[in-house]
């Protein structure tokens, strides 16, 4: 029972986090930053505008999957980084309270 409150407490901190950090980000970049994948983007559209169908699919399907894994990778360390940083945190506790008691 414990372990899934551990796990719900560490999602919730997890979610919180990165919305706050994409709010963060977003604010940051600076207007070549901007301009830059502005540039990108409509290049990438006139590309894929001269695709079939099937050419213009294959690709959404590969970039969606690269989208997919690279997040999964993001979520997997960040929370392996939460999850750590709370058993370090458990664990001085018990230090600190194990030194209280001498």
């Amino acid at each position: 029972m414990a372990q899934i409150l551990d796990e719900e407490f560490i999602e919730a901190v997890v979610m919180e986090r990165m919305e706050l950090c994409y709010s963060r980000c977003a604010g940051r970049k600076s207007p070549e930053r901007k301009s830059e994948y502005d540039k990108i983007e409509k290049a990438y559209q006139e590309a894929i505008s001269s695709l079939s169908e099937k050419d213009k699919n294959a690709i959404s399907k590969y970039v969606d999957s690269m989208f997919d894994n690279f997040s999964e990778e993001i979520d997997f360390f960040y929370r392996a980084g939460i999850r750590d940083g709370y058993n370090l945190y458990r664990k001085i506790m018990e230090i600190q309270g194990t030194e209280a008691e001498k």
